[in-house]
């Protein structure tokens, strides 16, 4: 909370973390009627996918589970990808999750207002990968033990090369790789300030006009493979 006043004043604050959990998790009805009879707006818009895709005659069509799946990864399903992406929700995260939550009323309840935004770093890294020549597997190679360091040395160079980041020279460089891709944790937060900047160009997607108000909605970077 210092750190965030003393920098401002912002326009928006971006963390790696959801910032909404599934629909059942904080429902409030004393029993469920079950999916199927809910009438939670963002439960039926759900189903409501699940039925197009199922419609389609998408293979391996798993049932919406509003238990632990959000709005934003239903969606999803109407994507057409090479491989499934993990969801942004999962119940290991829930600790996380309620500290970024939390932070959120505290930041709200400040003046001027600080509004926390949300991605997912290995999401994003999907969507740069065309653009930024990366390889397919970007998403979970950049974790790894043995070599996650030459992968996300990768991205950085990749964005060099791209003119999206100003090229180091020297010990800028060195500072520049020590800061921002020796470890994993800093390295969430490179791609999650990354993703920040791109907001602030106006390049990251944006929420449909009909998608729920009060549902998380994770912000991807949009480059020009991923606006075709």
């Amino acid at each position: 909370m210092d750190i965030l006043t003393l920098a401002g004043p912002l326009a928006g604050v971006f963390v790696d973390c959801p910032l909404t959990v599934p629909p059942c998790v904080s429902c409030q009805l004393p029993s469920c009627p079950g999916a199927v009879h809910c009438e939670d707006v963002a439960v039926a818009y759900m189903l409501a996918i699940s039925d197009k895709v199922r419609r389609r005659g998408a293979r391996r069509a798993r049932p919406v589970n509003p238990q632990s799946q959000r709005l934003w990864d239903v969606m999803q399903l109407t994507e057409v990808v090479e491989e499934r992406l993990e969801p942004s929700y999962s119940a290991n995260l829930a600790p996380l999750v309620t500290r970024a939550m939390t932070l959120q009323r505290r930041l709200k309840a400040l003046v001027p207002v600080i509004d926390l935004h949300e991605t997912q770093v290995p999401h994003a890294l999907e969507a740069l990968r065309l653009s930024l020549g990366l390889t397919p597997g970007i998403r979970q190679s950049y974790k790894r033990f043995e070599d996650g360091g030459e992968h996300r040395r990768a991205v950085l160079t990749a964005l060099q090369s791209k003119g999206w980041l100003a090229v180091a020279q020297g010990a800028e460089e060195q500072v520049l790789e020590a800061q921002a891709i020796s470890t994993v944790e800093t390295f969430h937060s490179f791609v999650t300030a990354l993703v920040a900047a791109f907001h602030s160009a106006g390049m990251t997607t944006t929420r449909p006009k009909e998608y729920v108000a009060s549902e998380g909605w994770v912000h991807l970077p949009l480059t020009e493979c991923s606006a075709k």
